[in-house]
């Protein structure tokens, strides 16, 4: 919205996110100029809105979020398990089910606590509809919709921003949002099993992927668009909650709304259009996937199929652009950077280049930082122009930065010798900390064994996200002591006080009773016979 603002300055969008349900009504009582859900209409809603088009405009994710305290690991999912917290079957943090794909972390008791939307959400329809696809018993006893019964109670929240508010403020609590929310509120969010039986976490390229290998059949633009769907791709390295965004729009304008213009309906054509096609490549720096080429294509037909009065809506003429392209060297495959050009959004990438096509002019740009790593070829911010042809920007050299990992131990005594090997490396320690500078990724650290002692947590793994990472580390004495007497001679009293006295004290007893032994005559003479009480002679 903001891309096309300044790009088209004459022309004005206002959007208010109020969640799917809204969208639909608003579409459907003409309202609105268009709307936008994550879910597509059912028969009935198709029904009391005759004539809408359906067609998808972006590719986003649906994360569980959970707030446990003392647990900074990020935790695995499953359909089966999120299926049964919301059923209410699954209470406790610790229950097996959850602690078998989540080995090497230390889960609590305490009970789970769901948190939900309470408005209509085309979110809640696309949880649904994977626990739907998940579990046999959500499926016949909920369903999926853009409200739902939830058995297992919980809160109840509006919106995504409403559901990432409730997780933050209380403890032991899951919910379910858009992948950008938990990425811009900061708050943690697990890993899910795709089909393929790998744990994958949320990220444009995996949405990216997930669509193509879903590769689901599409209806006509005014068909029941209600089970397509882009869940459980078949890909190794699909995410499996990925999902379509939707617009929904009338196609005969005039009809809809009589106090149209063709002005005004040229207006939200153009805006359409620029939506589908340029307006694609900001997706990925809001965390969600641009549209595959195929799927571009069919949403230019559907906006080519738009009329008034009758007839076809001219879109804006075609104006002469040109190729600026940023090449960047340095970041791994995968690794996400972005350009802002003019002012605009920015506009990211995951692989080795960003393309931008722009009129002829002088654009200001300026290069997003890179969490680990910093640009060092060129300055973050400069000037292009563009005059009459392609642009390159090359050589955008990222060099890695590192963030300190600290391990801090409690419960051995001063001096014991202790160490964690992180991805690989062993380092060793005499004191309380160890400190490892690692870039940013997933490492597995496995603690050192120390005699007599065990650690809480022995093998887990731990992710860098751009900045410092605290890990405690508590050993606990697996040490069992007894008595020992010291060969002490018989009918002789004594008292063991217990750990180092007892020994001084034991050590003294027995050098006193050598000291009396030597005392007595040694000249060969039988000992008194027992019971004599004589005193022995006087030194």
């Amino acid at each position: 919205m903001d891309a096309w603002a300044l790009a088209y300055p004459a022309s004005t969008v206002n959007y208010a996110a109020v969640g799917s349900g809204a969208g639909i009504s608003d579409i459907t009582a003409k309202a609105v100029d268009f709307g936008a859900s994550d879910a597509p209409l059912n028969v009935t809603q198709r029904a009391a809105a005759p004539g809408v088009l359906t067609f998808p405009e972006s590719t986003g994710a649906l994360v569980p979020i959970y707030n446990l305290p003392g647990v900074p690991f990020a935790l695995k999912f499953t359909g089966q398990i999120l299926a049964a917290i919301y059923l209410g079957n699954l209470t406790n943090w610790n229950n097996t089910a959850l602690q078998a794909v989540n080995p090497g972390v230390t889960l609590p008791h305490a009970a789970i606590l769901p948190v939900h939307r309470s408005d209509g959400s085309g979110t809640t329809f696309v949880w649904s509809s994977y626990l739907s696809a998940s579990n046999a018993t959500w499926a016949a006893t909920v369903g999926r919709g853009t409200t739902v019964h939830w058995p297992a109670g919980g809160i109840g929240s509006v919106g995504d921003s409403g559901v990432v508010a409730s997780v933050k403020s209380t403890n032991d609590t899951i919910g379910y949002v858009d992948l950008t929310y938990a990425l811009v509120n900061s708050v943690a969010f697990g890993s899910v099993e795709n089909p393929a039986g790998n744990y994958i976490f949320a990220n444009v390229t995996n949405l990216e992927s997930a669509v193509q290998d879903a590769n689901p059949t599409f209806p006509t633009p005014t068909g029941d668009w209600y089970n397509v769907s882009v869940l459980n791709a078949p890909g190794p390295e699909d995410y499996p909650i990925s999902t379509l965004t939707y617009v929904l729009v009338y196609q005969n304008l005039s009809a809809a709304y009589p106090a149209y213009t063709l002005a005004k309906a040229e207006n939200l054509v153009d805006f359409l259009w620029w939506m589908v096609s340029v307006g694609q490549q900001y997706s990925a720096p809001m965390y969600y996937a641009p549209l595959p080429p195929s799927i571009v294509s069919l949403d230019e037909s559907s906006i080519n199929s738009m009329t008034f009065n009758s007839s076809a809506i001219p879109r804006c003429g075609a104006t002469q652009s040109y190729p600026v392209t940023f090449s960047e060297t340095g970041l791994p495959t995968g690794a996400s950077w972005s350009v802002s050009l003019g002012g605009a959004s920015p506009v990211g990438s995951m692989s080795g280049t960003i393309s931008f096509s722009e009129l002829n002019g002088t654009y200001p740009y300026r290069i997003s930082d890179v969490p680990g790593w910093h640009q060092s070829t060129i300055p973050y911010a400069g000037n292009l122009t563009v005059d009459g042809g392609p642009v390159s920007e090359e050589g955008l050299v990222f060099v890695r930065e590192s963030y300190s990992v600290t391990f801090t131990e409690t419960g051995l005594p001063d001096g014991a010798s202790w160490s964690v090997a992180l991805g690989g490396s062993v380092m060793g320690s005499m004191t309380n900390s160890l400190v490892f500078t690692e870039p940013n990724g997933t490492y597995t650290f496995t603690v050192g064994p120390v005699a007599g002692y065990a650690a809480n947590r022995s093998v887990v793994q731990i992710t860098l996200q751009g900045f410092p990472m605290s890990v405690p580390l508590l050993f606990s004495s697996n040490r069992s002591s007894s008595a020992t007497l010291l060969n002490l001679p018989n009918n002789e009293g004594y008292a063991l006080v217990g750990g180092i006295v007892a020994v001084v004290l034991a050590m003294a007893a027995v050098a006193l009773l050598r000291r009396r032994q030597r005392g007595r005559p040694n000249s060969g003479a039988s000992p008194p016979p027992t019971g004599d009480r004589s005193p022995p002679p006087s030194r």
